[in-house]
């Protein structure tokens, strides 16, 4: 690229060239790609009737598709056709879908100008979650780099680490999306589970540092006790590794997503626009995290010490949510500083001498 001969030539340099660059064409396609959540979530949440329920189904379908599809397009169809044509037949599929949309309106001839616009708003003391959201979507796409290198050290391929990777992620998302939408539908004090849910993640990852430490001589146990030697066998390994240390968190994310519709926008009044507006800070979050972790994260402090940083934001949002209704800012603020330092004292007590990960 003509524009990197005038450009230091540093490793950081070089990855923020290529973010841009990899920017230009996959700005527009991606923006689309956001904007159909909330306009699925607008339509179907039309008749008031189990909204954070329909929210939660939408999210954890269009969730496991993005599975299926990392999924196919990772283990076969890369390999069998190549990069390109991948690309073209996802295209092709897309644009399949979107025809076969327009004529299905067509032909039931909805008509939308008769409907009148819901515009609903999140509560003014409610937007403070539109922040903290925004912190756990840089958390959650942090974890990914950070699961994606550990992977790498571990299976020795990066295609099929970012794959498995990619896979459980997004199907303990999906899952827990649609329990989510069950549990907001039918249980009271969103913020209360909301709390615990995102206090599960941080104590899932203090206890994944022993996994990770061990997960090579785990797979190797287990393929040489199962025999599982052949291709297919060896990619099964793998999933099932990427589950046992991926799974309980990922789940939890998930269901962080609906209860925190659930508490943007209560008493069962949900609108597109407050989903997207929710979606958007989220996933700004996911792209700060992923550059920050990728850029300055792992670099300064290494894989390890980067994990323990992320679950510590966890940490920080749950005891805030935890304990906003019942505690002063100054209390709240002591309760964070001590769970924290017990989160790291525990970390520095067990797992502070052993640098595999890095």
């Amino acid at each position: 690229v003509p524009v990197s001969h005038v450009m230091p030539d540093t490793p950081a340099v070089g990855t923020v060239i290529r973010f841009f660059l990899a920017l230009l064409p996959m700005l527009l396609p991606t923006a689309l790609m956001g904007g159909t959540l909330p306009v699925l979530v607008e339509h179907f949440t039309r008749t008031d009737r189990a909204p954070y329920l329909k929210v939660g189904s939408l999210y954890s379908l269009n969730t496991f598709g993005a599975m299926a599809g990392a999924a196919v397009a990772g283990f076969m169809l890369i390999e069998q056709f190549g990069l390109r044509n991948t690309v073209w037949l996802a295209a092709t599929v897309n644009l399949g879908i979107g025809l076969l949309l327009i004529l299905l309106v067509l032909q039931r001839t909805l008509c939308l100008k008769s409907e009148t616009s819901r515009k609903i708003e999140p509560e003014i003391s409610r937007r403070y979650l539109l922040w903290l959201f925004f912190i756990t979507g840089f958390a959650a796409l942090g974890l990914e780099v950070c699961w994606t290198r550990v992977l790498v050290l571990h299976f020795g391929s990066s295609v099929y680490a970012f794959s498995v990777m990619l896979i459980i992620f997004l199907m303990g998302v999906a899952l827990g999306a649609f329990i989510g939408g069950w549990i907001a539908q039918r249980f009271g004090c969103p913020e209360v589970w909301l709390g615990i849910v995102l206090l599960v993640i941080p104590i899932a990852l203090f206890v994944q540092f022993h996994q990770l430490l061990n997960l090579s001589g785990l797979m190797i146990t287990v393929r040489d006790n199962f025999r599982m030697f052949s291709h297919t066998q060896v990619v099964v390994l793998f999933l099932l590794a990427g589950l046992w240390l991926l799974f309980i968190p990922t789940l939890a994310m998930g269901l962080a997503f609906s209860l925190a519709v659930r508490l943007l926008q209560p008493d069962e009044r949900v609108s597109g626009a407050g989903v997207g507006r929710f979606y958007f800070y989220n996933t700004i979050g996911n792209l700060a995290g992923a550059l920050v972790t990728a850029l300055i994260l792992v670099p300064l402090l290494g894989v390890q010490r980067g994990i323990l940083v992320l679950a510590l934001l966890y940490v920080l949002a749950a005891v805030y949510l935890l304990t906003r209704q019942h505690l002063k800012q100054a209390w709240q603020l002591a309760v964070a500083v001590m769970v924290a330092v017990v989160f790291l004292a525990g970390y520095q007590m067990l797992y502070a001498k052993e640098h595999v990960m890095e």
